[in-house]
């Protein structure tokens, strides 16, 4: 959710030994360069396009694992205490969609962390299935937003 994302990088002299987890950012956020080390420190679980452009920085930790262990690595290995994820605005029923790439282990993630904050983006589209939805009722913080979902190129 890229608008608390950057809430919290201009909070980040405020901050200590914060860790984010993510994998294939879409957004070279500020907290992946050098500055912000001891203070938001970055893992990802993919390294892709947007790390090895800020690699050099030496912010950003690489956790390699099997995409088939993703419930392992997420439960097992990956230490959380909340869950910043973007959603799509509620459908009549109160369910929103998790992001196109927030399938693969949102639901897990939320289920199991202690506070859930939601980034209600108008832009991000419904998609439709079992584990990539959550209601209005599982979470304990929302953000609005209004912005264009990255694009590749």
């Amino acid at each position: 959710p890229p608008d608390i994302i950057n809430a919290l990088c201009r909070r980040y002299m405020e901050l200590e030994n914060v860790t984010l987890w993510s994998g294939l950012l879409m957004y070279g956020f500020d907290f992946l360069k050098r500055e912000y080390k001891g203070h938001i420190n970055y893992v990802t679980t993919f390294y892709g396009p947007v790390e090895r452009l800020f690699a050099g920085e030496g912010n950003t930790e690489n956790f390699s694992f099997h995409f088939s262990n993703a419930d392992k690595a997420t439960l097992g290995l990956a230490p959380f205490n909340a869950m910043l994820c973007e959603v799509s605005p509620p459908d009549d029923k109160g369910f929103m969609s998790f992001e196109p790439t927030g399938t693969y282990h949102n639901s897990i993630m939320c289920e199991n962390a202690e506070k859930v904050i939601v980034q209600v983006n108008e832009q991000t589209p419904y998609i439709y299935g079992f584990e990539n939805v959550i209601h209005v009722s599982e979470f304990d913080y929302i953000v609005e937003s209004s912005h264009p979902l990255p694009r590749p190129g």
